[in-house]
Formats: structure tokens, sequence, C-alpha cells
């Protein structure tokens, strides 16, 4: 035993000094996201790691797009880690649009978009339930009600866009990492999509591996068909093991 372990067993006793150095090994594990649920893991390991999945130096990370921003929790942290990046947030749900636009209002590198994005421009339904951030063009399906307990609530007639009409009018700019997390309509936002995907370096989306959560969802399965059609590869999966649903991130076969 070094002097300092000594030292503070003397003072605190084994079992205070065991409950610190416990206090001490969670708060690390949380920080790296171990002992976290493995779809969570997947995000923070993405929020952190991109530029090293990517190849490239942190500062070579210039734009990122998110579809179904919620509150943007991740987007604070990955302007802090990415010097460079710039963020296009969608985000259809009037409960969220308000809060995003106050919470990113003095931040230059933050673009807001009030709209549903899918494979049709015109307008969709949209579909609010009992719980936060969990909206979607689609209705609430069998496993959402008994997995979450979840439920409809308002319905909302919404502007939607393609990713394609949208980059289109932004630029051809390279895209570093698509970022989509709208409840099941990810096959939607992908048909959508098939010009953006070839400027795409790396997607992160929610999957259901063996029933979707909502009415006419996406399965994993058609998720990964259609990004293996763009050199998508899987790199990183975690699902929760009650219902198999979670987070997969991919990125494009290097060329």
């Amino acid at each position: 035993m070094n002097s300092y372990v000594a030292r503070l067993v003397a003072t605190v006793g084994a079992e205070g000094y065991a409950a610190a150095l416990r206090s001490t090994l969670n708060f690390a594990a949380r920080k790296l996201g171990v002992g976290s649920a493995p779809y969570e893991y997947v995000q923070r390991d993405v929020q952190r790691n991109l530029h090293a999945y990517l190849r490239r130096p942190k500062n070579e990370i210039r734009r990122i797009i998110t579809v179904g921003a919620h509150f943007g929790h991740e987007v604070r942290d990955m302007i802090r880690r990415f010097p460079n990046v710039k963020f296009d947030l969608f985000e259809a749900s009037p409960r969220y649009i308000g809060p995003l636009r106050k919470k990113f209002k003095d931040e230059p590198r933050v673009n807001l978009f009030n709209c549903a994005v899918m494979d049709k421009d015109g307008t969709a339904d949209f579909f609010e339930t009992n719980l936060e951030g969990s909206g979607s063009i689609l209705e609430v399906g069998e496993l959402a009600r008994a997995s979450y307990g979840m439920a409809q609530r308002e319905k909302y007639s919404v502007k939607a866009r393609r990713l394609d009409t949208h980059v289109k009018e932004q630029g051809y700019a390279p895209i570093d990492c698509l970022w989509i997390d709208v409840q099941g309509a990810e096959v939607a936002v992908l048909r959508g999509a098939t010009h953006t995907l070839t400027l795409t370096h790396s997607v992160f989306l929610e999957v259901s591996i063996h029933e979707p959560l909502y009415r006419d969802g996406a399965t994993m399965a058609e998720i990964d068909v259609l990004l293996t059609q763009f050199d998508f590869r899987l790199v990183s999966l975690g699902t929760d093991h009650a219902n198999g649903t979670g987070n997969a991130f991919y990125v494009r076969a290097r060329r």
C-alpha cells in the first residue's frame, strides 16, 4: 500500500476508502459510457469518436445533418469536440421546434428547419404521443404500446421535404454524418436521400431488430439492405435485450 493510500485509509477507514474508490470508478465508467445500455454506449461513442471512425482529425469534421433533432442534446457536445462542424437540424414537432430555436439562437454553426424529412416534398401527418421525443410520421404500433406504454396524442399537418431537395438547395458539400432519429420512419428518410447518401460518409440511426415500434416502420434488415447498396458497412450496434431496439452506426467504405 503506497503512503497516500495508507494515510487515506487511516483517515476515513477501509470502508470509507472503498466507498470513495467505488465512486471514482463509477464516475469514470459513466464518462466512458461503460455500464450504459448498449444503445447509449453506441451514441456516446459516435459523439466522441466520429473523427476516428472516419480516420480524420477533429478539425476536418465539417457537416452533420440531424433528422429528428428533438432538443439537440448531442449537438452542443459535438460542437465542443469538433471545432469546424456545422449542423443542419430538422424537427417536425411543434412541441420541440420552439425550445430548439431558443437553445441555438446564438449558435451560428446550427441551422434549424421546421419540417419532416421523408421520401416526398409537400406535407405529411405527424403523430405525437404521450412520451417525450417519440412523435413520428408513423402511428404508434403494438410493440411501442407493449414496451413503453406509448399512446397516440396530437396529430398535425407538417411540411415535408426530401433530403435530396435540401442538399441541392444548400449545395452539394460532403456530409460527415447523417444522424437519423425518426421513430421508425428511417427508410422513408433514406429513400428521399439517394443522392445525399453518395455525399455522406457515415449514418447513425435508430433500429429495430425484430419488429417495428411504429405501424409500417422499418426493421434493421430493411435499413441494412438499403445502406449496403450505397457501400455503407455496419461498424457499431447496441440494442435493448428486451425488445431489440437500439442504435446502429454505419460508415461508408473507403474509396
